[in-house]
Formats: structure tokens, C-alpha cells, sequence
């Protein structure tokens, strides 16, 4: 046994407690009673502290995700979406989405698949994701979104010729960096020139649209729309996310209703998968819309909940969202009250 211990190098208290078994009784029991009480008070493996769990829950921003899932042999592809957990503004409340309607939401979205053939859409416009922007009081003529022209994809030739036919004067790409959209842009010389003219900006937002990151994008945005030439196309991947934000915010400026917004939000779903306004799918998808809306409102992380009203009650100017809209580009995005004004100038089709 002597030899047995010297060979296994163990220590003079291992040695006496191999030599007693009945040593390790007290040591067993103290390891035990110190495992159970730490396994009691400690935070369950892989879970934040409660601060972060906080944070992320903030951080989980906003509706409409532009990430393709899988291809099939079909031509279709699936979009997945993240969705956000915050409060949404209505015109004189703050609403908040229930667990029982978010969770088909998310649902919902999941099981969106959208056909990649013209032929399976009524219109090039439909397929492109392409149209005018005339929401409250904005004039005729001065901005336009569509999904991505430059793409190398079935969609970017119809949304490229439907945006030359419109007479685009500048191009507003919020999918790519100045570097991804040259890339792009080299095989296309038609996008290729608003580049070569300086009549285009790329800014690569994601969708947190509430991060420092994003609202420095949104002031450049809409700072190079104050010196740049009309019309505008204003373009993400899909023309479902970021587009989708940056109109919101013009159309609220513009005295837009609340309903005018989310129309105009879910006519792209409209456009991509066919959707009608009676069905349930169109008004649970339509939350992530009012998500949106509620973070251009300030409402998007407080606010006590209260029943949703029906589309019936919401028809009508929005009261006090232009103003929210000011304040929310004062304060988030940082633009003069002498650039606000411009925008609102511009988009009513005069000098800014």
C-alpha cells in the first residue's frame, strides 16, 4: 500500500484519508452541503444578470427583418423576423401587445414565403416592391421606395426601370455601405451613375432603429435629402425594414394618420405575399408596424397598457404625432428646428 501511494503522488492528507476510508466521511459531507447551497443561490448556467436581461430587452427593436431562411425548388424563399417586446403609440393612448397576440405575430411571420416568379404577381410594381410616397401632406413627385435595384436577383431589374421611368433625381440605399453598394452598382450603369454624379448615399443601417449607430444614419439620411436632387428612392433589401422606418417618421412629420401609416407599412406585405385586410394575419403582422410608430412616439418603453381599439376608431389625423415626430427628430436624430422645417418644405414640394 506504501508503494501504491508514493507511485500515485499523493499527498500526505490523501494518503491518510486513502489509508481511512471512513476520513473521507467529513469531507464528503462539507463538499455536498457547499455544492447544494451554491447550486441554490446561483444564477442557472448561461443566464444573464438581471441588468442585462434588462438591457436585452430593450434592445429587441422593432418588426421587420430582411434575413432569408432557405430557398426551395419552387423559386420561393421564407423571411424570418424578430419582433419587438415594447408598448405601441395609438393616437391617444399607448397600447401594449399581449403575450397571446405576440406570439402568433412572431408566428406569423415565420411562415411567410414569397414567390421569386413575376408571373405569380399582378403588377411589376407588386413584384418590386415599388411606389410613390403620398402619405398626409406630402406632395407628388418627391420620394419613392422600392426594394433593392442592384441586386443580382429576378425583383432588382423591374424596381430599376420602374425607378428610372419615375425619374429618379437620387438614391438613398440604407441596406449596404458606401463600398458594398460600388460593388453593386459596377454592373449596373444606370445606378452606377447617381454614384458618379454624387447623387446617392449608402448607410448600412440595421434594424435596432433606436441605437446610436442608427440615429446617426437617419440624421445623414435625411441632411442629404435637404441638399440633394428630388425625387428620391429610398431603398433597404426588401423595402420592409429600415425604408419602412424612415418613412414613418417623413409621413408623421407630414400630419399623416396613424392608419394612413400602417397602410402604407403593410402594403408591402400586401405587394409580397398577397395579404388582405380582413384576414388575421394582416392585423397581427400590422403590430410590428405599430411598434415602429410607438418608438418614433417615445412611447416604445413605458406606458401602462389598455384595450386596443378597432381600425374604426383610428381613422383621421393623429393627434399630436407630427409633434411627436419633432420631437423625436430633435432629440433622438438631432436636426435643427431650421432642418425640420426644410423637410417639411421639400416634402410638400417646395424649396427647402
Amino acid at each position: 500500500m506504501k508503494n501504491l501511494l508514493q507511485k500515485s503522488r499523493f499527498s500526505g492528507t490523501q494518503a491518510g484519508l486513502f489509508q481511512n476510508p471512513l476520513g473521507f466521511l467529513p469531507v464528503l459531507a462539507i463538499t455536498f452541503v457547499s455544492f447544494f447551497l451554491g447550486f441554490c443561490s446561483s444564477t442557472p448556467p448561461g443566464s444573464p444578470p438581471p441588468e442585462e436581461k434588462e438591457r436585452i430587452v430593450q434592445a429587441r427593436v422593432i418588426a421587420a427583418q430582411e434575413t432569408p431562411i432557405a430557398d426551395d425548388d419552387t423559386g420561393s424563399r421564407s423571411i424570418e423576423r424578430p419582433v419587438q417586446e415594447t408598448p405601441i403609440a395609438d393616437d391617444d393612448a399607448v397600447i401594449m401587445v399581449s403575450e397571446e397576440e405576440r406570439l402568433p405575430m412572431e408566428a406569423e411571420f415565420k411562415k411567410l414565403v414569397k414567390s421569386e416568379r413575376r408571373r405569380d404577381y399582378s403588377s411589376d410594381a407588386a413584384f418590386a416592391n415599388f411606389r410613390e410616397v403620398k402619405l398626409g401632406s406630402m406632395a407628388s413627385g418627391i420620394l419613392y421606395r422600392s426594394r433593392h435595384p442592384a441586386l443580382e436577383d429576378t425583383r432588382s431589374p423591374y424596381a430599376a426601370r420602374l425607378a428610372e421611368q419615375a425619374r429618379v433625381g437620387s438614391i438613398i440605399d440604407l441596406a449596404d455601405s458606401p463600398e458594398e453598394m460600388a460593388l453593386k452598382a459596377n454592373a449596373i450603369p444606370w445606378y452606377q451613375s447617381f454614384i458618379t454624379q454624387g447623387n446617392s448615399i449608402a448607410v448600412a443601417m440595421d434594424l435596432d432603429y433606436d441605437s446610436r449607430h442608427n440615429r446617426a444614419k437617419i440624421q445623414e439620411v435625411l441632411r442629404f435629402m435637404l441638399s440633394h436632387k428630388k425625387p428620391f428612392l429610398l431603398h433597404c433589401v426588401d423595402g420592409t425594414g429600415p425604408s419602412a422606418f424612415i418613412v414613418m417618421i417623413l409621413a408623421a412629420l407630414m400630419n399623416a394618420s396613424r392608419e394612413e401609416i400602417i397602410d402604407d407599412y403593410m402594403h408591402s406585405y400586401v405587394n409580397y405575399y398577397g395579404f388582405d385586410k380582413t384576414e388575421d394575419r394582416y392585423r397581427l403582422i400590422s403590430y410590428s408596424g405599430e411598434d415602429m410608430i410607438a418608438l418614433i412616439c417615445g412611447e416604445a418603453l413605458g406606458g401602462e397598457p389598455s384595450p386596443r381599439r378597432s381600425p374604426a376608431e383610428n381613422t383621421g389625423p393623429a393627434p399630436g404625432l407630427r409633434e411627436r415626430a419633432e420631437n423625436y427628430l430633435q432629440e433622438k436624430i438631432q436636426l435643427h428646428t431650421g432642418e425640420i422645417a426644410g423637410l417639411r418644405r421639400l416634402l410638400a414640394g417646395q424649396q427647402p
